[in-house]
């Protein structure tokens, strides 16, 4: 049954361009395929949030590269140490869910240190993951 219907897909296409063809295998795969073993691009989908989202989240990531006190470099990506304070932790847990939609190939973690301690904002992902983060999160290595 799939190939018959990878085969009236290809016939569709055929008559209409290659980009409808991308877009349905697309959602076909992602039927078939178990969310644990997708695995997307390195590329920010900005359309995943809303224009209004994005204008905060922008304000937000500005926020937290000023904010931020230092970075280390992990064995499959990076944290981000920030200071502990309610503004700070505010901000990152209002930043997570935007950065998180537009950008599903992060694995996001936040650790709070006891005793009050710092807060550490860790990126991590596929192969090729640290590439991608030092580039998008430039401000962020910035001393």
């Amino acid at each position: 049954m799939k190939m018959s219907f990878m085969f009236a897909m290809i016939r569709i296409v055929l008559g209409s361009g290659g980009v409808l063809l991308l877009a349905l295998v697309g959602k076909a795969e992602s039927k078939t395929v178990p969310a644990a073993q997708q695995q997307s691009s390195f590329f920010c989908d900005r359309l995943a949030i809303s224009a209004e989202h994005r204008k905060r989240h922008e304000e937000l990531s500005r926020t937290l590269a000023l904010a931020k006190l230092g970075v280390r470099e992990m064995a499959e990506g990076f944290e981000f140490e920030f200071p502990n304070d309610p503004a700070t932790y505010r901000d990152i847990m209002e930043w997570i869910p935007d950065e998180r939609a537009c950008c599903p190939f992060f694995d996001i973690t936040v650790h709070l240190e006891r005793e009050q301690g710092k807060i550490w904002l860790g990126f991590s992902g596929a192969q090729g993951i640290k590439t991608f983060i030092k580039a998008e999160f430039a401000p962020w290595f910035r001393p």
